[in-house]
Protein backbone atom coordinates (compact mmCIF):
# COMPACT_ATOMS: atom_id res chain seq x y z
CA UNK A 1 0.00 0.00 0.00
CA UNK A 2 1.69 3.49 -0.93
CA UNK A 3 1.43 6.38 0.78
CA UNK A 4 -0.54 8.10 -1.77
CA UNK A 5 -3.29 5.92 -1.49
CA UNK A 6 -3.44 5.53 2.34
CA UNK A 7 -3.22 10.05 2.53
CA UNK A 8 -6.14 9.85 -0.25
CA UNK A 9 -8.03 7.52 2.11
CA UNK A 10 -7.92 9.90 4.81
CA UNK A 11 -8.44 12.49 3.28
CA UNK A 12 -11.85 11.21 1.71
CA UNK A 13 -13.05 9.14 5.07
CA UNK A 14 -12.43 12.76 6.54
CA UNK A 15 -14.56 14.77 4.38
CA UNK A 16 -17.00 12.69 4.24
CA UNK A 17 -17.24 11.95 8.08
CA UNK A 18 -17.04 15.82 9.04
CA UNK A 19 -20.04 16.10 6.74
CA UNK A 20 -22.00 13.54 8.37
CA UNK A 21 -20.78 13.88 12.49
CA UNK A 22 -18.43 17.07 12.13
CA UNK A 23 -14.78 16.55 13.40
CA UNK A 24 -15.71 12.68 15.42
CA UNK A 25 -17.56 11.93 11.70
CA UNK A 26 -14.12 13.24 10.24
CA UNK A 27 -12.17 10.82 12.81
CA UNK A 28 -14.61 7.84 12.23
CA UNK A 29 -14.58 8.49 8.61
CA UNK A 30 -10.86 8.59 7.95
CA UNK A 31 -10.31 5.51 10.16
CA UNK A 32 -13.09 3.46 8.60
CA UNK A 33 -12.12 4.39 5.44
CA UNK A 34 -8.55 3.33 5.57
CA UNK A 35 -9.18 -0.30 7.40
CA UNK A 36 -12.17 -0.81 4.81
CA UNK A 37 -10.75 0.30 1.26
CA UNK A 38 -7.75 -3.10 1.88
CA UNK A 39 -10.32 -5.44 2.99
CA UNK A 40 -12.22 -5.02 0.20
CA UNK A 41 -9.65 -5.17 -2.53
CA UNK A 42 -8.52 -8.23 -0.61
CA UNK A 43 -12.13 -10.22 -0.67
CA UNK A 44 -12.07 -10.32 -4.93
CA UNK A 45 -8.86 -11.92 -5.01
CA UNK A 46 -9.92 -13.96 -1.80
CA UNK A 47 -13.08 -15.13 -3.36
CA UNK A 48 -11.36 -16.32 -6.48
CA UNK A 49 -8.81 -18.51 -4.58
CA UNK A 50 -10.99 -19.97 -2.38
CA UNK A 51 -13.52 -21.13 -5.09
CA UNK A 52 -10.19 -23.07 -6.51
CA UNK A 53 -9.55 -26.09 -4.37
CA UNK A 54 -13.54 -27.08 -5.45
CA UNK A 55 -13.42 -26.32 -8.93
CA UNK A 56 -10.21 -28.59 -9.02
CA UNK A 57 -12.00 -31.31 -6.94
CA UNK A 58 -14.71 -31.21 -9.52
CA UNK A 59 -12.41 -31.26 -12.32
CA UNK A 60 -10.27 -34.54 -11.01
CA UNK A 61 -13.69 -36.21 -10.19
CA UNK A 62 -14.71 -36.02 -13.95
CA UNK A 63 -11.50 -36.89 -14.96
CA UNK A 64 -11.19 -39.98 -12.50
CA UNK A 65 -15.19 -40.97 -14.22
CA UNK A 66 -13.53 -40.23 -17.71
CA UNK A 67 -10.65 -42.58 -16.91
CA UNK A 68 -12.66 -45.24 -15.78
CA UNK A 69 -14.68 -45.35 -18.66
CA UNK A 70 -11.82 -46.08 -20.90
CA UNK A 71 -10.19 -42.55 -21.84
CA UNK A 72 -6.51 -42.32 -21.66
CA UNK A 73 -5.46 -39.40 -18.75
CA UNK A 74 -4.62 -37.14 -20.97
CA UNK A 75 -7.96 -37.44 -22.55
CA UNK A 76 -9.81 -37.66 -20.02
CA UNK A 77 -8.45 -34.59 -17.94
CA UNK A 78 -8.85 -32.32 -21.46
CA UNK A 79 -12.19 -33.72 -21.09
CA UNK A 80 -12.67 -32.16 -17.89
CA UNK A 81 -10.71 -28.90 -18.24
CA UNK A 82 -13.13 -28.71 -20.96
CA UNK A 83 -16.04 -29.19 -18.72
CA UNK A 84 -15.29 -27.30 -15.29
CA UNK A 85 -13.02 -23.96 -17.58
CA UNK A 86 -12.36 -21.38 -15.39
CA UNK A 87 -9.19 -21.19 -13.56
CA UNK A 88 -8.90 -24.93 -12.86
CA UNK A 89 -9.81 -25.60 -16.36
CA UNK A 90 -7.08 -22.83 -17.66
CA UNK A 91 -4.24 -24.68 -15.02
CA UNK A 92 -4.76 -28.10 -16.34
CA UNK A 93 -5.38 -27.02 -19.94
CA UNK A 94 -1.45 -26.08 -18.88
CA UNK A 95 -0.32 -28.62 -17.86
CA UNK A 96 -1.36 -30.67 -20.79
CA UNK A 97 0.22 -28.55 -22.87
CA UNK A 98 3.60 -29.45 -20.92
CA UNK A 99 3.01 -33.05 -21.43
CA UNK A 100 3.32 -32.62 -24.85
CA UNK A 101 7.06 -32.29 -25.19
CA UNK A 102 7.97 -34.49 -21.68
CA UNK A 103 6.28 -37.08 -19.63
CA UNK A 104 3.14 -35.85 -18.07
CA UNK A 105 4.66 -37.10 -14.67
CA UNK A 106 7.92 -35.17 -14.90
CA UNK A 107 5.17 -32.11 -16.33
CA UNK A 108 3.48 -32.29 -12.83
CA UNK A 109 6.64 -31.83 -11.19
CA UNK A 110 7.68 -28.74 -13.55
CA UNK A 111 3.61 -27.72 -13.13
CA UNK A 112 3.39 -27.66 -9.47
CA UNK A 113 6.69 -25.54 -8.87
CA UNK A 114 5.46 -22.72 -10.90
CA UNK A 115 1.87 -22.96 -9.32
CA UNK A 116 1.40 -22.72 -5.31
CA UNK A 117 -1.79 -21.88 -5.55
CA UNK A 118 -4.07 -24.26 -3.00
CA UNK A 119 -5.23 -27.70 -4.29
CA UNK A 120 -2.72 -27.52 -7.55
CA UNK A 121 0.40 -29.62 -5.85
CA UNK A 122 -2.30 -32.23 -4.47
CA UNK A 123 -3.45 -32.46 -7.81
CA UNK A 124 -0.30 -32.76 -9.81
CA UNK A 125 0.94 -35.24 -6.85
CA UNK A 126 -2.40 -37.08 -7.90
CA UNK A 127 -1.83 -36.80 -11.48
CA UNK A 128 1.55 -38.03 -11.36
CA UNK A 129 0.97 -41.31 -9.38
CA UNK A 130 -2.18 -41.78 -12.08
CA UNK A 131 0.98 -41.19 -14.94
CA UNK A 132 3.36 -43.55 -13.30
CA UNK A 133 1.51 -46.73 -13.74
CA UNK A 134 1.66 -47.55 -10.06
CA UNK A 135 -2.12 -47.59 -9.68
CA UNK A 136 -5.41 -46.92 -10.63
CA UNK A 137 -5.25 -43.46 -11.97
CA UNK A 138 -8.99 -42.74 -11.05
CA UNK A 139 -8.40 -44.25 -7.76
CA UNK A 140 -5.64 -41.89 -7.02
CA UNK A 141 -7.67 -38.85 -8.54
CA UNK A 142 -10.93 -39.73 -6.54
CA UNK A 143 -8.73 -39.53 -3.34
CA UNK A 144 -7.36 -35.98 -4.71
CA UNK A 145 -11.14 -34.87 -4.82
CA UNK A 146 -12.21 -35.98 -1.32
CA UNK A 147 -8.86 -34.51 0.39
CA UNK A 148 -9.61 -31.33 -1.67
CA UNK A 149 -13.26 -31.31 -0.58
CA UNK A 150 -11.89 -32.48 2.90
CA UNK A 151 -9.55 -29.16 3.47
CA UNK A 152 -12.46 -26.48 2.17
CA UNK A 153 -14.47 -27.66 4.62
CA UNK A 154 -12.16 -26.96 7.46
CA UNK A 155 -11.24 -23.61 6.08
CA UNK A 156 -14.82 -22.90 5.84
CA UNK A 157 -15.04 -23.30 9.40
CA UNK A 158 -12.02 -21.21 10.03
CA UNK A 159 -13.31 -18.32 8.06
CA UNK A 160 -16.53 -18.78 10.03
CA UNK A 161 -14.36 -18.40 13.44
CA UNK A 162 -12.20 -15.68 11.67
CA UNK A 163 -15.19 -13.70 10.94
CA UNK A 164 -16.94 -13.44 13.75
CA UNK A 165 -13.23 -12.48 15.77
CA UNK A 166 -13.23 -9.86 12.83
CA UNK A 167 -16.73 -8.54 13.66
CA UNK A 168 -15.76 -8.40 17.13
CA UNK A 169 -12.83 -6.36 16.43
CA UNK A 170 -14.54 -4.07 14.53
CA UNK A 171 -16.61 -3.56 16.70
CA UNK A 172 -14.27 -3.00 19.81
CA UNK A 173 -12.59 -0.21 17.75
CA UNK A 174 -15.69 1.40 16.67
CA UNK A 175 -17.54 1.37 20.21
CA UNK A 176 -15.54 4.61 21.61
CA UNK A 177 -16.04 6.46 18.53
CA UNK A 178 -20.28 5.72 18.70
CA UNK A 179 -19.63 6.37 22.32
CA UNK A 180 -18.53 9.99 21.66
CA UNK A 181 -20.84 10.41 19.11
CA UNK A 182 -23.99 9.99 21.61
CA UNK A 183 -21.92 11.99 24.21
CA UNK A 184 -21.68 15.22 20.97
CA UNK A 185 -25.20 14.51 20.31
CA UNK A 186 -26.65 15.17 23.61
CA UNK A 187 -24.58 17.56 24.77
CA UNK A 188 -23.87 19.79 22.07
CA UNK A 189 -21.25 22.51 23.91
CA UNK A 190 -19.03 19.65 25.09
CA UNK A 191 -17.56 19.74 21.05
CA UNK A 192 -16.78 23.12 21.93
CA UNK A 193 -15.19 22.52 24.95
CA UNK A 194 -12.73 20.40 23.91
CA UNK A 195 -11.51 22.09 20.66
CA UNK A 196 -10.56 25.08 22.55
CA UNK A 197 -8.68 23.25 25.14
CA UNK A 198 -5.46 21.83 23.70
CA UNK A 199 -4.43 19.31 26.24
CA UNK A 200 -8.28 18.02 25.29
CA UNK A 201 -7.27 17.83 21.88
CA UNK A 202 -4.51 15.94 22.39
CA UNK A 203 -5.90 13.39 24.41
CA UNK A 204 -8.87 12.91 21.81
CA UNK A 205 -6.15 12.79 19.37
CA UNK A 206 -4.06 9.96 21.03
CA UNK A 207 -7.40 7.88 21.77
CA UNK A 208 -7.78 7.87 18.29
CA UNK A 209 -4.66 6.49 17.40
CA UNK A 210 -4.36 4.34 19.91
CA UNK A 211 -8.28 2.85 19.19
CA UNK A 212 -7.21 2.48 15.39
CA UNK A 213 -3.54 0.99 16.22
CA UNK A 214 -5.49 -1.57 18.43
CA UNK A 215 -8.03 -2.08 15.57
CA UNK A 216 -4.96 -2.53 13.12
CA UNK A 217 -3.24 -5.30 15.07
CA UNK A 218 -6.69 -7.12 15.85
CA UNK A 219 -8.00 -7.71 12.49
CA UNK A 220 -4.03 -8.32 11.28
CA UNK A 221 -3.87 -10.99 13.87
CA UNK A 222 -7.37 -12.59 12.82
CA UNK A 223 -5.81 -12.20 8.82
CA UNK A 224 -2.68 -14.26 9.97
CA UNK A 225 -4.38 -16.91 11.77
CA UNK A 226 -6.63 -17.50 8.33
CA UNK A 227 -3.12 -17.28 6.41
CA UNK A 228 -1.92 -20.03 8.60
CA UNK A 229 -5.05 -22.27 8.45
Amino acid sequence: MTAHRVLGRVVAGSALGWCLGGVVGAAAGAMGLTLAAPWWARRGAASSAASLPDDLAELVELAARASRSGLSLPQALADAAEAVAGRAGGLVAELLAVARSVPLARACRTWAAQHREPGVPLVAAAIGVAASGSGSSARALEAAARTLRDRRAGLAEVHAWSTQARASAVLLALTPLALAAVTVAARPGSLAAVAGQPAALASVAAGLCADGVGAWWMLRLVSRARELA
